[in-house]
């Protein structure tokens, strides 16, 4: 199941629970304030509903059981609740706004412009009805108002932070989520070209530039490794190479898969510890890699310059005979 759909999945069960405890509450405020006893049964169905549509989409979120459900509420729930409870005199208006941002939440396109819109034309129904016939709403002395905008007051309140809270959290994950697929690599979790040329162009505009580095690594006959041991072996050679690289180049270094089987960082720190670093890895690798490096100059404007430098040490190694590292001015 998809990251987006398995919190749908989630927020919507989590919905149904809640519906299962107003229900339940609902039913016996409803019993304790002297609501007639027949104004539950509304309850008792919407909590049979939830239970029926929990079950049905236990393993996938079914569109059908998920439309069935909200079109209860609007057109079954919403004016049944307004009419037996005493029209605006409840806080019917309350779980509208929460009906609104589930409906939004969970649908999509033309559903939920037929959603939005049967709310808002039921609800002004309603309250003509309210307006223009007063008797069909049932009235209840105002001591029985009081003590259900008490109590009902208080659970839409909780239940509006705990919907806005669940809402929230779930765009932060999305949001971070999508950050990731932006600037990340899916295989080895490096940061990806894009964003290596952003961090570049990032040291490229500082006028006080230190000793900084750019290290093209490519793996030498990698072609032959998929086509030999297939792509899995292939995709596991890169994860041990970006693993092997991260290691090496720690933060504030940078590395990133620059694409295919190439790798790139940008370190900062002296040659001969480069160098160390780069035997190191030389050392400690089971696979061949060839290894190009320059060093960023003063006079460097262009990216482009220093990238085709680096690219050309990194291609002088491969002629060479590969496995080996080589530095160009």
């Amino acid at each position: 199941m998809k990251p987006k759909r398995e919190l749908t999945h989630h927020l919507f069960h989590i919905i149904l629970r809640f519906v299962l405890f107003i229900a339940v509450f609902n039913i016996v405020t409803n019993t304790l304030i002297g609501f007639p006893v027949e104004d539950n049964w509304k309850w008792v169905f919407f909590a049979i509903l939830a239970m029926i549509t929990y079950f049905f989409t236990r393993e996938k979120l079914s569109l059908l059981w998920k439309t069935v459900f909200f079109i209860y509420i609007i057109f079954v729930m919403l004016p049944v609740s307004f009419i037996e409870s005493g029209g605006t005199q409840n806080n019917v208006m309350g779980y509208v706004f929460l009906l609104v941002i589930c409906v939004t939440f969970f649908f999509w396109g033309h559903i939920r412009i037929f959603m939005i819109c049967s709310i808002i034309i039921m609800f002004n129904v309603l309250l003509y009805i309210e307006f223009q016939f007063p008797q069909v709403v049932n009235s209840y002395p105002s001591s029985i108002h009081s003590i259900d905008r008490l109590t009902q007051t208080s659970v839409l309140l909780i239940m509006a932070f705990l919907f806005l809270k669940i809402f929230s959290d779930t765009y932060a994950k999305d949001r971070e989520r999508l950050n990731k697929l932006v600037h990340y690599d899916s295989l080895t979790e490096l940061l990806n070209r894009r964003s290596f040329d952003d961090e570049l162009n990032k040291v490229l505009e500082q006028s006080n530039r230190k000793s900084e580095y750019i290290i093209f690594f490519d793996i030498d006959y990698f072609k032959e490794i998929n086509d030999t041991h297939g792509h899995h072996y292939g995709d596991e050679v890169l994860q041990e190479m970006a693993d092997a690289l991260k290691k090496v180049f720690i933060y504030p270094n940078i590395v990133a898969r620059w694409g295919g089987d190439e790798f790139v960082a940008l370190y900062h720190g002296d040659y001969e510890t480069l160098i160390q670093k780069i035997e190191s890895l030389y050392k400690d690798m089971d696979v061949s890699f060839s290894c190009g490096i320059t060093q960023l100059k003063d006079n460097d404007v262009s990216a482009d310059a220093i990238l085709k430098r680096v690219d050309d040490a990194l291609y002088t190694s491969k002629n060479n005979g590969r496995n080996q590292w080589t530095y160009q001015e």
